[in-house]
């Protein structure tokens, strides 16, 4: 018989707390799949009542690392340093708890990178798990460093397995609880600030437009530093009452816990779409149990959409989001009524137009981030307001234009992706998603390459197929073909072929390094 026993500490009445407190105490929240045999129970499972439980008492820990007498965090930034795991979640929902505000950082990054992160947010405590114990220390060791931030460590033996009752007490929803830094794929990464209140509507419009249930079950191979990872990944289906799965992201292992009849079905997925690539290019099946596949973080190429849909029988859904707004706009749910291309309508809450004159996408809605953290200029042109648009909008900075039922579609970056050659504006995207097609292309990027007559030069850089590696590819070969799929300004006038394109963690291209590496741009 279950004992339910009073926490320790009281957690705070936010929208996360409140659907998670209603949950079944019982009920699977987390679960670690078995990376050696994914069709094996896993090897570790967390209830939403121990859950609750291991967080009020890492919230006591939080607030007693800061000293005596010390109730609430507020105002303090807590850095993670964690693995996708039970730990994390219990750290993130800990930090939220306490009060500060979380500031993870990703696992993967070189050190300078992650010191970047901490030298900016400046935490008062880096809390971390045993398997980062020793690169955490190392990271906090500059002098500059070592004066603000404290470690604490987190590990499975230190957390409870009772079953609690949890007491909610009111609490300042407009309080900042999370930030996470942007990709840099355009500039230096800036930290974006989300409240409580922000992060709560982004959960509460995906459980409502994508029907996000307590039967739910979902895999997560996505890192936990993106918004992507976090919110619609992580914290949504656990407010759902559903359960998440841990399982690190390697195309065999996946494709046996998505497939095995010998666990719990697997309802619901997100990945990027060179996830979806790499899965596909490693015996694809029929996923009969699969309720909803998700594709976002980049541009998936219609290829790619028709091969899965295809292979899997499960169609991909396309939706639009970033750091500063979360999800805002989605496909709709039924694969019947899904655009090709789109990335759908204005979820719950969110407001959706473009900017006239250049056709930059703008966002509004309780959704939308507070400010970049410590950044006034950025934060100063970060919207727009005029009576023409009748209110305040955040920039997006990516260009848009809406189809015939007022659905969206991404033209790309405005600063990267939208190129001008000889007068006439081209989305780099189109021609992205144009050379993917071609049986030769196994990853492109396409950019802008200063010109003193066109002002830009279409350029691609391509990665070749197995197949046609030996056999080359030359710039006229390539041209004659896109000829055939795009008008002429779009077709690329410079070609060169690498062995490989960098990407970040969510599968983005840094087209501003990816310039300077390729045709010395900026150097």
């Amino acid at each position: 018989m279950t004992v339910s026993v009073s926490l320790s500490a009281p957690l705070p009445r936010t929208p996360i707390f409140e659907r998670l407190a209603s949950n079944p105490l019982e009920k699977n929240a987390v679960l670690h799949a078995n990376h050696d045999d994914p069709t094996a129970p896993p090897t570790r499972a967390r209830s939403y009542g121990q859950l609750l439980r291991d967080v009020a008492e890492t919230k006591r820990k939080l607030l007693d690392a800061q000293g005596a007498g010390v109730s609430d965090l507020e105002g303090k930034r807590i850095a993670m340093l964690i693995e996708n795991s039970y730990e994390y979640v219990v750290g993130l929902l800990s930090i939220f708890a306490a009060g500060g505000i979380a500031v993870p950082i990703c696992t993967t990054h070189p050190v300078a990178e992650q010191r970047y992160v901490l030298a900016d947010s400046v935490p008062s405590t880096l809390l971390t798990s045993a398997r980062f114990s020793e690169r955490a220390a190392e990271l906090i060791s500059p002098p500059e460093i070592t004066t603000q931030s404290q470690l604490l460590s987190l590990s499975d033996s230190d957390l409870s397995s009772a079953f609690s009752a949890p007491e909610l007490v009111e609490f300042d929803l407009n309080r900042p609880a999370l930030i996470i830094y942007t990709s840099g794929t355009t500039s230096l990464p800036k930290g974006v600030v989300h409240t409580h209140l922000s992060l709560g509507t982004q959960i509460s419009a995906l459980i409502s437009a994508w029907k996000i249930s307590s039967t739910d079950h979902l895999l997560h191979v996505l890192p936990l530093h993106h918004i992507h990872g976090i919110i619609p990944a992580l914290m949504t289906p656990l407010s759902a009452g559903a359960t998440v799965e841990f399982l690190p992201f390697k195309p065999a292992p996946v494709w046996s816990r998505l497939t095995t009849t010998l666990q719990p079905p697997i309802t619901l997925f997100m990945a990027v779409p060179t996830i979806y690539t790499r899965l596909l290019g490693t015996n694809p099946q029929k996923l009969p149990n699969m309720r909803l596949a998700i594709s976002g973080s980049a541009s998936l190429p219609s290829s790619v959409r028709v091969a899965w849909d295809t292979a899997t029988g499960a169609p991909l859904l396309e939706r639009y989001g970033m750091s500063e707004i979360g999800m805002a706009l989605s496909q709709p749910l039924s694969a019947d009524s899904r655009i090709p291309g789109s990335v759908g309508l204005p979820l719950p809450e969110v407001e959706a137009r473009l900017n006239p004159g250049d056709n930059e996408l703008l966002i509004r809605g309780p959704n939308v981030f507070a400010q970049y953290w410590q950044r006034e200029k950025a934060n100063a042109e970060a919207f727009v307001e005029s009576a023409e648009l009748r209110g305040r909008w955040f920039l997006t900075g990516d260009v848009a234009r809406v189809g015939a039922t007022g659905e969206f579609y991404i033209l790309g970056r405005k600063s990267v992706d939208v190129l001008k050659s000889g007068g006439e504006k081209v989305s780099a995207l189109e021609v992205e998603r144009e050379m993917l097609e071609l049986p030769q292309v196994a990853e492109v990027a396409v950019l802008g390459v200063p010109d003193e007559e066109w002002g830009q030069r279409v350029a691609a850089v391509v990665v070749l197929k197995d197949e046609w590696k030996e056999k080359g590819w030359t710039l006229e070969e390539m041209r004659t073909e896109m000829k055939k799929r795009v008008a002429v300004q779009k077709v690329p006038a410079v070609l060169r072929v690498v062995d490989q394109i960098k990407r970040n963690a969510m599968g983005k291209v840094n087209k501003v390094d990816l310039g300077k590496e390729v045709f010395g741009i900026g150097k």
